[in-house]
């Protein structure tokens, strides 16, 4: 299965195969054809990192300012993606939009970053589950690699930055889909592989051997052999909504800085902690015989699932707004009316963040608690 996954189709991955057809050549040679050397193509690469679509169609295929502008206002009257606005408009074609979107994404930052050059699948439920494997298998394999060849103590802490690092190829690529509701529900497939490679590997070992892979998680949660899911205490509904609110602004701000990577760093850690948690808890929640494991597996599901729904998708919402806060300031003038548009647009979203931890402390303090105290 790992093998599959790694085997890439090299020679359909190939952006810089379409500058043939663009209308500034970047390097001409006698022949008048382009001759795109390696340090060129190395430039060339660097010096379009961070920079929006538009400016990226224009310096390769010589699309004038104007048409770029007239595109951009119809994404804003239609909310339609700029890629799609100039294919149909007839500005470039499907290919030409694929080698931007290509050169955007290029950022093999390890080794297994090379697996998320295969596209991502077109239909919603094909792509949430590429997502999700994608995910739960770079996880997997980190927390292996590292476990195996460094053997150091507390080894799951660094397996967390590692496999954040290795996500962010595929995270530059969700990012491109330039609507809301699409990226927060791809960045929560991500979300839920890395959550799923947690609880696999809290099922597997036993708490001896989490103690010294996570104890960092293990105090964060206060799990010790005797506790389970009926002793937990959720605590009150204002303290849970104050607690969660300076974790998102703690997310939105380490976003705003270092964007893709924090958003990855600050999820794999809450995928690591929930899933190690409540793996833990309901083992030995099974193991103390409070009932049958069948009515406390479902009863544990049914209680805690919708907040931590909710949570996964108000950090989800918060680290989008973030990044179109911070890249707005570097691309748009503050005074232009498209940054206006724009900024307006992500600080709603950071307000219904809000609003869905609001509904998750609800869920939380009032929904969990009562259902769990049905298992006592």
């Amino acid at each position: 299965m790992v093998r599959i996954f790694f085997l890439v189709r090299w020679k359909s991955f190939r952006p810089f195969a379409y500058y043939r057809s663009m209308k500034v050549p970047l390097e001409q040679s006698s022949s008048s054809e382009p001759n795109l050397k390696v340090g060129a193509v190395t430039a060339l690469t660097e010096s379009f990192t961070g920079k929006p679509l538009g400016y990226i169609v224009k310096a390769l295929y010589g699309v004038s300012d104007e048409t770029i502008e007239e595109a951009l206002q119809i994404q804003e009257e239609t909310g339609e993606r700029l890629g799609d606005i100039l294919i149909d408009e007839g500005v470039i074609s499907g290919e030409q939009l694929t080698a931007c979107l290509a050169v955007l994404a290029k950022k093999e930052t390890t080794f297994l970053s090379h697996a998320f050059w295969l596209p991502l699948r077109e239909h919603w439920w094909a792509r949430h589950l590429q997502l999700t494997l994608e995910s739960f298998v770079v996880t997997l394999l980190t927390l292996l690699i590292v476990s195996f060849s460094l053997g150091l103590e507390q080894s799951g802490l660094i397996s967390l930055f590692l496999a954040s690092a290795a996500l962010n190829t595929r995270f530059n690529v969700v990012l491109m889909e330039q609507d809301v509701r699409n990226e927060s529900l791809n960045i929560l497939a991500l979300f839920i592989g890395v959550l799923l490679a947690f609880v696999g590997v809290g099922g597997v070992a036993d708490l001896p051997t989490l103690e010294a892979e996570f104890a960092f998680v293990l105090n964060i949660a206060n799990i010790n052999p005797s506790s389970t899911l009926s002793q937990r205490n959720f605590g009150t509904f204002d303290s849970i909504v104050v607690h969660n609110a300076v974790v998102l602004l703690s997310i939105f701000l380490l976003t705003f800085i270092y964007r893709g990577y924090a958003v990855l760093l600050t999820l794999s850690w809450n995928a690591c902690v929930w899933g190690l948690t409540l793996t833990i808890l309901f083992k030995q929640s099974f193991e103390g015989g409070e009932s049958a494991s069948a009515y406390v597996f479902i009863l544990g599901v049914v209680g805690l699932l919708p907040h931590l729904i909710l949570e996964a998708v108000a950090y989800i919402i918060g680290a989008i707004s973030a990044i179109g806060i911070s890249k707005s300031l570097l691309w748009y003038e503050a005074t232009s009316k498209r940054f206006q548009i724009f900024f307006r647009r992500y600080v709603l979203l950071l307000v219904a963040a809000f609003g869905v931890l609001v509904l998750a402390g609800l869920a939380e303090s009032f929904w969990a608690s009562r259902i769990l105290e049905l298992i006592r």
